[in-house]
């Protein structure tokens, strides 16, 4: 079970002056997904491991000069733009037994449009494998493709945060 936390704002305006009485947030933190096959929340700051919260133990690594650093929820990994990443053993993840998956990151792209691909999230190795790949594409909107099934773009790149998801079913 997850942790509940609650916020209540009171006598507040919106942006237009209404009055505002109550507003109520709810976020229930670190739920349980069986489904749920990969979470790195990179909430760990320090040494070159980064902890899969999934429960499943698909523990990442830090390599080529990826570094930790602040992030939009809590922590982040900086990477280089060049070789940065971090790794997942894909044998582990079962790729080849999906019929569906979703790939979520927040990211932050600091150089803005550049003209070049950079994958966000990816595991490809087509044709030997199930391949699919989240990237900030060359046309510079964000880039959701599967191996053999079709591909999908859209949004706006920018120096912002921004939560990506590509999802296929």
């Amino acid at each position: 079970e997850g942790v509940t936390y609650s916020l209540t704002i009171q006598n507040v305006t919106d942006t237009t002056g209404n009055s505002i009485t109550t507003a109520f947030f709810e976020y229930i933190g670190e739920l349980t997904d069986p489904t749920l096959v990969l979470h790195l929340p990179f909430n760990d700051g320090t040494g070159l491991t980064v902890a899969d919260s999934s429960g499943n133990g698909h523990d990442g690594t830090l390599a080529n000069g990826a570094v930790w650093d602040n992030g939009q929820m809590d922590g982040a990994v900086r990477l280089d733009g060049v070789n940065g990443l971090v790794s997942v053993d894909p044998a582990s993840l079962q790729v080849n037994t999906w019929n569906e998956i979703t790939v979520a990151a927040w990211v932050k792209n600091d150089v803005g449009a550049v003209g070049q691909t950079h994958d966000i999230v990816s595991l490809w190795n087509y044709p030997l494998s199930r391949s699919w790949v989240l990237t900030h594409h060359e046309n510079n909107q964000y880039f959701f493709e599967i191996s053999g099934q079709g591909n999908v773009s859209g949004g706006t790149v920018s120096t912002d945060w921004t939560f990506v998801v590509g999802t296929y079913d």
